[in-house]
């Protein structure tokens, strides 16, 4: 190979990982992150995709917002949002798994979804 693919090579490596090491999260459950909106083990990567092309480009814009107010922007772009990604939107802004909601949460979000709906 040659010596200058090489160096090329080396260079974006190890730029990739500052670039890791600066984006370096936990979150609640001590479980690392690296510079995503949300955990892919937990979310799909197409809601984060979804995120970023409705503007919502990192946690803090995403609570800001809220998960009512993201799922809507969301549904405008994909009108098969379903009440699962909105209750993985408040999953992430608390920090939980969806199934780890409040009974009370789930209740308001299930309202929330049939009176939204297309």
């Amino acid at each position: 190979m040659n010596i200058l693919i090489v160096n090329i090579l080396l260079d974006i490596m190890h730029g990739a990982a500052k670039f890791i090491k600066k984006t370096k999260q936990t979150d609640k459950e001590g479980e690392v992150f690296y510079g995503r909106i949300i955990k892919i083990t937990e979310y799909r990567k197409k809601v984060e995709e979804q995120l970023i092309q409705v503007g919502i480009n990192s946690v803090d814009e995403l609570k800001k917002v809220g998960a009512k107010a993201a799922w809507l922007k969301i549904q405008e772009i994909d009108e098969s949002a379903c009440i699962n990604r909105l209750m993985a939107l408040e999953g992430a802004i608390e920090g939980v798994k969806k199934t780890m909601l409040s009974d009370e949460v789930k209740s308001d979000l299930k309202e929330f979804y049939q009176w939204n709906k297309k």
